[in-house]
């Protein structure tokens, strides 16, 4: 439901309280993190993006897709 909000005009603020709810139920899981991030990266602020980026690579470090994530928020490319 959340990924759903973060697609509708308006809802962003509720889909990334949907989210943080997410990481604090689910702290082992890199997509709770790295969807956290996602939202926060459409919301404009890249630092908090970069930070759950960060988090769920480090659940994930094998993760192709998160460590893109992070380059493409760090403006590494």
């Amino acid at each position: 439901q959340a990924m759903y909000l973060m697609t509708q005009p308006g809802a962003l603020d509720n889909a990334i309280g949907l989210l943080e709810m997410n990481t604090e139920n689910y702290p082992a899981s890199p997509t709770a993190f790295s969807q956290l991030g996602d939202a926060y990266l459409k919301n404009g602020d890249r630092s908090k993006a970069i930070t759950y980026y960060k988090k769920a690579l480090a659940l994930n470090p094998k993760s192709q897709s998160i460590k893109a994530k992070l380059i493409g928020a760090s403006g590494n490319r």
